[in-house]
């Protein structure tokens, strides 16, 4: 199973996203846009996980989650991943003191035995993904991006990531209250 620890975005703040993102889509060509469903903010990409051990993660970072108490989120500005010339992910920004939870579930996740992130955290909401065709302009008009959305996170969740030809899907297993 293909498993990652997300927060989940709230109905008002996925509306408020996708209010941002709306006229963006009209000057976009080859952008996957991710579905509003979808939006989440990812705190640790796990991979490959054999089912028989979904559980035993869960309860190795449980504890972790609950000590903490939860962060104040801002959704602010935005880019692109590599970068703004040569967009492959597009993303709004997040403002948030997201580091003692990341470094939480990062230490049960290695101590249960998965390896190290690939790459370091980068607080982020991917609202796009270009398959072809000129984005920079978007990229560029995310930079311009104000605030979109403040909230408290009320859970964290475990999910898993079902891919498709119509792209990612994404299915909330287990959540964790802080």
């Amino acid at each position: 199973m293909r498993l990652f620890f997300a927060i989940p975005l709230p109905d008002s703040v996925r509306d408020a996203v996708g209010e941002a993102v709306r006229p963006l889509r009209r000057i976009a060509t080859g952008v996957d846009w991710s579905r509003r469903g979808n939006l989440h903010l990812t705190l640790r990409f796990c991979g490959d996980v054999e089912p028989a051990r979904v559980e035993a993660l869960g309860d190795a970072v449980a504890p972790w989650v609950r000590r903490l108490p939860p962060p104040a989120v801002r959704l602010v500005g935005g880019g692109a991943f590599p970068d703004a010339h040569r967009p492959r992910f597009l993303w709004i920004g997040v403002e948030s003191a997201l580091e003692p939870l990341v470094g939480a579930i990062e230490g049960a996740v290695r101590a249960f035995g998965l390896g190290p992130q690939e790459r370091g955290y980068v607080p982020h909401l991917t609202v796009g993904r270009v398959r072809d065709g000129r984005a920079d302009r978007v990229a560029a008009a995310l930079l311009e991006v104000g605030e979109v959305a403040s909230f408290v996170p009320d859970r964290v969740g475990l999910f898993e990531s079902h891919l498709g030809p119509d792209g990612p899907r994404y299915e909330l297993i287990r959540t964790f209250m802080s």
